[in-house]
C-alpha cells in the first residue's frame, strides 16, 4: 500500500512579488508536489525561487475543481490557465504574493496518483482523530 505520492515539475511564468513591487521573474522554476496518506486533504507544494524554496499547503480538492474553474479563497487561487495546457496558480505568501503556471498533464498525473494513495470521499478514515484531538487539547483529555 502506498503511503503518499510526490512528484517534480517545471513552474512556468513565475513572478515573486514581495511589498507591492516586483523582486523576481523566471520563466521556469522547480516546484515539487507531495500527496502523504497521513494528512489526506493536503497538497504540499515546494517551489525554488530567488529567495529559497517557498512552501504552502493547499486542499487537493482545490486543486481538482482549480483546474477545471477558478477555485480558491484564502491563501492558494488556481484557475485553468490562459493556455489550455497550463493552470495557473495565485499564491499569497509572507510579505507579497507567488504568480506561476503549471502544465495540466502533471496535475492530472499528480492528482491520479494521489487517488490511489487514498480515494477521494475516504480521506476522513484515514485520520487518527484520537491523535487529532490530543493534538488540539494539548494533551489534556478530560
Amino acid at each position: 500500500m502506498k503511503y503518499s505520492h510526490h512528484v517534480d515539475l517545471t513552474a512556468q511564468n513565475v513572478v515573486l512579488t514581495k511589498h507591492n513591487s516586483y523582486v523576481w521573474r523566471s520563466p521556469n522554476a522547480s516546484l515539487c508536489l507531495v500527496y502523504k496518506a497521513n494528512d489526506p486533504y493536503a497538497v504540499t507544494a515546494a517551489i525554488d525561487v530567488l529567495e529559497g524554496p517557498e512552501t504552502f499547503v493547499f486542499a487537493r480538492t482545490l486543486l481538482s475543481h482549480g483546474m477545471r474553474a477558478p477555485h480558491g479563497e484564502g491563501h492558494v487561487r488556481i484557475t485553468p490557465g490562459h493556455h489550455p495546457a497550463l493552470v495557473d496558480f495565485d499564491v499569497t505568501i509572507t510579505g507579497g504574493r507567488l504568480e506561476f503556471s503549471l502544465p495540466q498533464y502533471g496535475l492530472v498525473g499528480f492528482l491520479m496518483r494521489s487517488y490511489e494513495v487514498v480515494e477521494p470521499g475516504a480521506e476522513s478514515r484515514r485520520i487518527n482523530w484520537a491523535d487529532e484531538l490530543q493534538h488540539i487539547t494539548g494533551g489534556e483529555l478530560r
